[in-house]
């Protein structure tokens, strides 16, 4: 169960105005979503919270109020090198029915419906929820780095990263394409202690400027 509000912000905003036009359904600001979700999952990570090596891949259902939400995604991890870590993600939704605004701001995953487009999770280097539409597109790619290396006890790493992705309007078909992508590039430090702890801090650039970046997970 969800419960989203919207808070209009002092001066001309774009929400501001959808809201106004229509684009943005009044009825549906607030919006209560009552939603059920249901996939399958393949996990051949060497660890859950700090993977070196495998693959993850998710194909998930989530039906809510007035919607049906179609997700997939890939994970893959390599690790070439001793203290060298490579990581690379697809994935891909679609919404069919009439999705309301409150629900295109997230997309689904195993792990529990994450901020996108835009935002440490999807896109960095972008706002949270920057891009907004029923269909999204995410893929990104990262080397990580040991710096400080006692495997598995205590792992320093310099990571750099490159994320691209995309939303597709209502009506248009969610879909693999290198058309109309927003990129964003950066780096971070991460903390990985023990086996179920990790601290990553760092920055995502954009063409829309620089974001700080903060997770106790990977972005991916």
């Amino acid at each position: 169960m969800e419960h989203t509000d919207f808070r209009t912000l002092p001066g001309q905003s774009r929400f501001r105005q959808d809201l106004a036009s229509g684009v943005v359904d009044s009825a549906t600001v607030p919006f209560n979503d009552y939603v059920i979700r249901g996939g399958v999952v393949v996990d051949w990570r060497d660890q859950e919270v700090d993977p070196h090596r495998g693959v993850f891949a998710e194909a998930l259902v989530a039906n809510g109020r007035g919607y049906t939400r179609t997700t997939a995604q890939a994970r893959v991890y390599a690790h070439p090198l001793e203290k060298v870590m490579l990581a690379g993600r697809i994935g891909i939704e679609r919404m069919t029915g009439s999705a309301p605004t409150a629900a295109q701001l997230s997309m689904e995953s195993s792990d529990g419906p994450f901020v996108a487009l835009g935002g440490y999770r999807s896109l960095r280097g972008y706002y949270d929820a920057r891009f907004v539409g029923p269909g999204k597109l995410v893929g990104g790619v990262e080397a990580r780095y040991g710096l400080l290396w006692a495997p598995r006890l205590m792992e320093l790493k310099l990571v750099a990263f490159y994320d691209v992705g995309r939303v597709f309007a209502p009506g248009e078909r969610a879909r693999f394409t290198t058309t109309g992508l927003h990129s964003a590039a950066g780096g971070e430090v991460a903390l990985a202690l023990f086996r179920n702890t990790l601290f990553v801090l760092g920055f995502g650039k954009s063409p829309e400027g620089t974001q700080l970046v903060f997770g106790t997970t990977w972005s991916y």
